[in-house]
């Protein structure tokens, strides 16, 4: 037996079902978004068994998000807990049979208070179907083959349709990066979007500065010594010029062997290299070096070379 066949024959189902649920999706799809954008209260999400435990996870992406939310258990809902719902809330119902006798109570109660409800259920000849404001139909017809009657495809798209409700809402509303640092301040993502790159940089005799016209015992002298993994080049205003780095350093001698102590800084360096503003944060610098595969950043302010920062600086102990 192929384990990895099977293990990537399920993901590839999977895979095939979200791409193809862009053609299939719910028109309501659409109404539920406005519903979410206008709802100026809490949104209470409810599911049983394992729409359950997606609930709990859509409910932490809204709430991450900066829009209360929250998963309410329709037993518990039945015993006491329905008092978090008021007029004012919207209540997600998830249930791929949607015939759950679970859920009449808090049906009748969103009746009473007049709360909207947008249902997502795989089945359209359901009851949730039939008393949510906003059903949303699952582009659901099986579930992944080697266990058909095991729920895959249809929690995996209910999750993802779950996303899809809570990021376009939060785009909507123009949920900024800043705004989630605010709630995030804990763990490297939080730390990432807080963190100012003026705080974390080196700077003064740390910043490892070459001139256009600096010999090559220099620039090797320079660029070792700081341990940085690049040179800066710069004029007498400090505004920048260029960058060496190792990468820089070892073509240069691969291709001109000793001749390259002849070579000045302007003949080897990398002219307009990136750069970061130094009152930028530190995931912006994070994401050019991912992008762009260096280590290294000149950091400017008001056109002038104040620092540089590496990718240790950020991932590592200043933070």
């Amino acid at each position: 037996m192929d384990k990895l066949k099977i293990f990537y024959s399920i993901i590839e189902e999977e895979g095939k079902a979200l791409l193809g649920a862009i053609k299939n999706i719910d028109n309501n799809i659409e109404k539920a978004i406005d519903e979410i954008v206008k709802s100026r209260g809490k949104i209470i999400i409810s599911g049983v068994g394992k729409s359950g435990i997606i609930g709990l996870k859509i409910a932490s992406t809204f709430t991450s998000t900066g829009r209360t939310a929250i998963s309410l258990h329709p037993a518990d809902a039945a015993h006491g807990d329905i008092g978090v719902l008021n007029k004012k809330d919207l209540l997600i119902v998830l249930s791929f049979g949607g015939n759950q006798k679970e859920f009449e109570f808090l049906y009748d109660r969103c009746n009473t208070l007049a709360v909207p409800i947008i249902g997502i259920t795989g089945n359209s000849d359901s009851n949730l179907y039939r008393r949510a404001d906003i059903p949303i139909l699952l582009p659901v017809k099986k579930e992944v083959s080697i266990y058909p009657f095991i729920p895959s495809i249809s929690s995996t798209l209910t999750l993802a349709i779950g996303d899809g409700l809570a990021l376009t809402c939060a785009k909507l509303r123009d949920f900024q990066p800043e705004d989630f640092a605010k709630l995030h301040p804990g763990g490297i993502l939080g730390v990432l979007l807080n963190k100012k790159i003026e705080n974390i940089m080196h700077k003064d005799k740390d910043i490892p500065f070459l001139f256009l016209k600096s010999q090559m015992k220099d620039i090797l002298y320079t660029v070792s010594s700081h341990r940085l993994g690049a040179g800066i080049v710069i004029n007498n205003k400090k505004e920048l010029l260029g960058v060496i780095t190792d990468g820089d350093l070892r073509r240069t001698f691969e291709k001109y062997g000793k001749q390259a102590f002849d070579l000045q800084t302007e003949e080897i360096m990398t002219k307009k290299p990136l750069f970061v503003q130094s009152m930028s944060i530190a995931k912006e610098a994070l994401d050019i070096m991912e992008e762009k595969k260096i280590t290294a950043l000149p950091v400017l302010k008001n056109n002038m070379v104040v620092g540089i920062l590496h990718l240790h600086d950020i991932l590592g102990g200043n933070l």
